[in-house]
């Protein structure tokens, strides 16, 4: 039977934690165990899986995120009353196993996180050197498959290590976005910039628009205009009221200033 977990953990509640990232150097005895809380989500067919790393003071973490419920290999939802599971989740990065209890759609337990040996390797061969042990856990958290770093690479994006991967994958920068971007005008070389794109909402069809509004906009135009609510619509109407020779900029402060 697998060890019960600690009460705050059974009632749901975190205790207060440190928060740092999962790329913190942390001692290798501390860094690859800690405590799962499950709970239901908002989307059929996932769950919303809280990861918290116990650690040194100072090097503790906590990951919650939804995920699909079919990649907790072993995990048995379907029995309605209180029950030990195990589970494993299985990435490029490495391997979770988890045990503990589930009591309908809510559970809590311990994991325990093996990287995989030969992952670093592969990943310095499809371009991404410098992985070390401690940052695979937040590379199998992010889920950065070799395939997908090997697909990114081939776009030559300036700036992307493997750490900007793990942003890539939280903000759903896929080579199909890249490419409906670049199919727009808009080259978007560097991987910040991408990043931006996705936290601001500048989508191809609103680069697209602006394109044919007759701009050329930079990346940080296309940004400053979702931060502004400049829209292919706001720059219609100016032209309709004989402002037809503005430049981006131009249209950008017009709107900062209230001009409606």
């Amino acid at each position: 039977m697998p060890p019960t977990p600690p009460a705050y953990l059974r009632a749901g509640v975190l205790a207060a934690i440190c928060i740092v990232s999962p790329y913190a150097p942390l001692h290798a005895a501390d860094l690859l165990n800690g405590q799962w809380t499950l709970n239901p989500a908002d989307t059929t067919g996932q769950v919303h899986l809280i990861l918290v790393r116990s650690g040194r003071p100072g090097n503790t973490f906590t990951h919650g995120s939804d995920w699909n419920a079919a990649d907790l290999k072993g995990l048995d939802l379907a029995t309605a009353a209180k029950h030990d599971v195990r589970f494993t989740i299985a990435r490029d990065a490495g391997t979770f196993e988890a045990e503990g209890f589930v009591s309908g759609a809510e559970g809590a337990g311990l994991f325990k996180f093996t990287p995989n040996s030969s992952y670093a390797a592969n990943m310095a061969a499809a371009g991404f050197p410098g992985v070390e042990q401690e940052p695979q856990l937040g590379l199998a958290l992010g889920d950065v498959s070799v395939a997908f770093a090997r697909e990114m690479s081939a776009l030559k994006i300036e700036g992307l290590d493997f750490r900007r991967l793990t942003a890539f994958r939280v903000h759903k920068v896929d080579a199909a976005y890249v490419k409906a971007m670049r199919a727009q005008g808009i080259t978007a070389t560097k991987a910040r910039d991408l990043v931006a794109f996705r936290i601001h909402g500048v989508t191809p069809e609103f680069a697209g628009a602006v394109r044919a509004q007759g701009f050329a906009p930079t990346d940080k135009q296309l940004v400053a205009m979702r931060i502004h609510s400049v829209t292919p619509e706001y720059i219609s109407s100016l032209k309709a009221r004989g402002m037809e020779k503005l430049t981006l900029d131009k249209v950008i402060s017009l709107k900062i200033h209230g001009i409606t």
